[in-house]
């Protein structure tokens, strides 16, 4: 102890401090220092509690970022091109390919793409085709192409689409039915 009060003191002398800043045991850190009087603490101290301060308000930001509504960022759905040699002999000659979409019961959405419109809807409506079967298809939207390559690659732009955000395609649905209810209109 003595040994400690001699360089304490030593220490004093060379420093020549006056008695207000004479070095005083931490609590905080158990660490010899001059306190700070207004806070308590030593330096030691104070730039840990101002880092502490600093990551709580960064976690507390980070808290707050995250209880706030987030999108849900669904995942790119990758839908496959269909294609099929018969459709080859057929398309021969034949300038216009239609790209459609259906309403079924319980709101979903069909894509599909074809050489004749009509007929296709009717195979829709008598059942013929597996995954409208039984759910009374309606044709709410379509668009002609000039090629089977340029109608399969949109439809497969519109079954992502449905996949991804049906809301794209109510609102591409809505926006054809306002141009159609213009056109009527204008005739």
């Amino acid at each position: 102890m003595g040994s400690l009060l001699i360089s304490l003191q030593s220490w004093l002398e060379r420093t020549a401090m006056s008695r207000s800043d004479l070095p005083t045991l931490c609590l905080g850190c158990i660490q010899l220092d001059i306190l700070d009087l207004d806070r308590g603490n030593c330096s030691v101290c104070a730039r840990r509690e101002v880092a502490e301060r600093t990551a709580w308000e960064q976690r507390k930001t980070v808290l707050a970022d995250s209880t706030k509504a987030r999108p849900v960022v669904k995942p790119t759905t990758l839908v496959k091109i269909e294609h099929s040699p018969d459709w080859d002999r057929g398309d021969v000659g034949v300038e216009c390919f239609y790209a459609y979409v259906l309403k079924l019961d319980g709101g979903e959405f069909y894509a599909g793409h074809t050489r004749e419109l009509p007929p296709r809807l009717m195979e829709h409506r008598d059942g013929k085709v597996l995954s409208t079967s039984g759910r009374n298809p309606q044709l709410v939207w379509f668009r002609e192409f000039g090629s089977r390559d340029q109608a399969a690659r949109f439809e497969a732009e519109l079954k992502a689409k449905i996949a991804g955000n049906p809301r794209k395609i109510r609102r591409m649905i809505t926006d054809f039915r306002h141009n159609l209810s213009l056109t009527n209109s204008a005739a």
